[in-house]
């Protein structure tokens, strides 16, 4: 605006003065008779109408941007008085916008927005670091830390816990330093999810023997598992028991490792020992010595008494059935009887004819040892004394059995055909026996 029009007298001196509006420069006066046409207030020389004007010009303004960590901004220039500037500022990597510092922003917390130029502008963009979060899961077997919130570009360390029989088998997910190792960091660029993985143990399970049997069970097994072992002793010997540790039932054959580490067991064999029974008969004793365990020799010996003699050893494992002193393989319980016989003499009380014949109410026989004769009617017999019964074996005709009173009624009775017989050998030169069974008489077969 201007002030000064008016009517003047010729040659007075008018004083013009000119305001520009906000935002507005004075830029001269144009026009005859000005003082000074550069200077908002003067005076126009009146020698005659004077047609004056008042020249403005809008104002230009500097906007500068500046910018912090983490970002740069546009919109730098010069901008005429009202206008709106546009400014941007561009986060780096890992940051975020912030807000922007300084006076005419429209919107300070946006990013992108102006600046109402109404003056030079020193403007500056903030920015701040990202937060991520890291996430750690895991799976059975183990536990693990360092979860959190963390700023961009930070190391977050991270921890991996086994459990009990289980070891860490590394870490899975992006951004981990070095994912074999239980402790170590993960560069935090980004949110992250970050599992830690566990594998269960396995154990070797070792089985040895001692001699006099073997084992089975040797194995690799996880941990926590129940490993069967057997043990299955020779023949001849009996487990005793298991060495080592885990064993849930040491003195069992057959049982279980409980498997929480390596393990070594052993099993352990005793030779068996045997019963070794000695019995005898009537006439004499026995006694036992030696040793009863598996695969030895005890050693017997019997001891007939007076007017007996040894018959022999009976039961299984007697070396030498028929010697007074013998031994017995000890493989099993032995039950062993010593057997003895009544002597010739004392039961048939006989009378010497000649030489080594005799006569008795066992009638005439000819006498090689205290157990065979040749008898006159009856040929070659065994004989086997028991107490007062007399035991008769012949070859052809079996075992008969008599005694005195028998004998002298012509009776023997007869094993083969579990009947008496009636023998008649004064009729002719051959012994006869009547059969009772098939009522009828038969030759003694010599």
């Amino acid at each position: 605006s201007v002030q000064g029009s008016d009517v003047y007298l010729y040659g007075t001196e008018a004083n013009i003065s000119a305001s520009p509006s906000t935002g507005y420069s004075f830029a001269g006066w144009s026009g005859e008779g000005i003082t000074n046409p550069s200077q908002a207030s003067t005076s126009v020389l009146m020698t005659g109408d004077r047609n004056i004007s008042a020249n403005f010009t809008i104002n230009s303004y500097d906007l500068l941007i500046s910018t912090e960590e983490g970002g740069f901004a546009e919109g730098n220039g010069t901008f005429e008085y009202g206008t709106y500037a546009n400014i941007y500022a561009i986060p780096d990597t890992g940051y975020v916008f912030n807000k922007w510092n300084g006076s005419g922003i429209s919107s300070p917390l946006e990013s992108n927005t102006t600046v109402y130029m109404t003056g030079d502008r020193n403007i500056s963009a903030s920015f701040d670091l990202n937060s991520y979060a890291l996430a750690i899961s895991f799976n059975e077997g183990g536990s693990a830390q360092g979860g959190d919130l963390y700023l961009y570009g930070t190391e977050a360390n991270i921890s991996a816990f086994p459990s009990t029989g289980y070891s860490f088998a590394g870490w899975s997910g992006e951004g981990i330093t070095n994912p074999s190792q239980a402790s170590t960091s993960v560069l935090m660029t980004g949110d992250r999810n970050i599992s830690a993985n566990f594998t269960i143990n396995s154990y070797d399970l070792l089985i040895s023997t001692e001699e006099g049997g073997f084992a089975e069970g040797n194995g690799t097994f996880e941990y926590g598992t129940y490993a069967n072992i057997y043990a299955i002793p020779d023949t001849g010997y009996v487990f005793n028991k298991w060495n080592g540790s885990g064993i849930s039932s040491p003195l069992e054959s057959n049982t279980t490792v409980y498997m929480t580490g390596d393990r070594n067991i052993s099993a352990s064999f005793d030779l068996n020992s045997y019963e070794l029974h000695l019995y005898y008969s009537i006439g004499g004793s026995a006694f036992q010595s030696g040793s009863t365990t598996h695969g030895s020799y005890a050693f017997i010996t019997a001891f007939p008494e007076s007017g007996y003699s040894f018959l022999g050893w009976s039961g299984e494992g007697v070396l030498d059935p028929f010697s007074v002193t013998s031994s017995v393989e000890m493989t099993d319980d032995r039950n062993i009887t010593a057997h003895f016989t009544m002597n010739m003499n004392s039961l048939l009380n006989p009378k010497r004819i000649e030489g080594d014949w005799f006569e008795s109410w066992f009638g005439i026989y000819n006498q090689v040892n205290d157990m065979w004769i040749y008898h006159l009617h009856f040929g070659w017999l065994l004989l086997k004394i028991e107490e007062a019964n007399l035991w008769i074996w012949h070859e052809k005709n079996g075992w008969h059995w008599t005694n005195e009173d028998s004998y002298d009624d012509n009776f023997l009775w007869s094993d083969l055909l579990q009947s008496w017989i009636f023998f008649d050998h004064d009729s002719t030169s051959q012994t006869k026996y009547f059969n009772y069974l098939s009522n009828n008489w038969l030759n003694w077969h010599l």
